[in-house]
């Protein structure tokens, strides 16, 4: 049978819950571990948790909620755009056209640049 948890150690979890708000289950394991010599589960502190409506969620995300759809839309716009560029060569013919004014880089250098500065601003992001 598993071992009551007294009421004394549920206040100090609440306690510290309540000093702490942001942290998880682990980091307060720690916590009780190291302030009070507590060595209690992380399942045992979730239940006390979840008993006092301090919890809503527990455990880890499922597998497909770890990538935002958003995200995965837009990634794939960029595969598309990117295979458009390959077979119709977009990125090849530009290159081509800045090589008189950077002699020293490869038209396939250029190219790259060229993408990179492409996606990057359509991902809205700094290089």
């Amino acid at each position: 049978m598993p071992a009551r948890i007294s009421q004394k150690t549920e206040k100090i979890v609440l306690k510290e819950e309540k000093k702490n708000p942001h942290f998880g289950v682990r980091r307060l394991k720690e916590i009780l571990n190291q302030k009070y010599n507590l060595n209690i589960s992380k399942s045992k502190i979730a239940n006390i948790l979840k008993k006092y409506n301090k919890i809503t969620f527990a455990g880890r995300k499922p597998y497909f909620l770890l990538y935002s759809t958003t995200n995965t839309i837009k990634y794939f716009k960029i595969f598309l755009l990117l295979c458009i560029d390959i077979n119709l060569e977009i990125t090849t013919a530009i290159a081509e056209e800045l090589k008189i004014y950077a002699k020293r880089q490869s038209t396939k250098m250029l190219e790259k640049i060229i993408r990179l500065f492409t996606f990057s601003s359509y991902l809205k992001e700094s290089l």
